[in-house]
């Protein structure tokens, strides 16, 4: 086995280091977009917010807690990096 056939790819460890920054930045780009189009997002409950004809306020009502999930992101990061240097560890050594 060679080194390049143990050696994860950068975009795996990309993905596992910022998955959940990568969820938060997408809450955010939906969010947004809805208040572009005059949803409001608050944690009173589901708003209505219509949408092509579809109500989407109870999908949009989880968003208006994304301040504190992009703590859990930060928290998680060293925490990933962690677990991206076990894997590429045992990569490297199982033989």
């Amino acid at each position: 086995m060679t080194r390049e056939n143990t050696e994860i790819p950068a975009f795996l460890s990309i993905e596992i280091v910022l998955w959940p920054a990568i969820f938060c930045i997408l809450g955010f780009v939906v969010a947004t977009a809805a208040s572009l189009y005059g949803c409001t997002i608050s944690a009173q409950g589901p708003k209505e917010c219509v949408l092509l004809g579809v109500d989407i306020g109870g999908f949009l009502h989880p968003l208006w807690a994304l301040g504190i999930y992009v703590v859990y992101a930060f928290i998680w990061v060293p925490i990933g990096l962690v677990i991206l240097a076990l894997v590429r560890w045992v990569r490297r050594n199982a033989i």
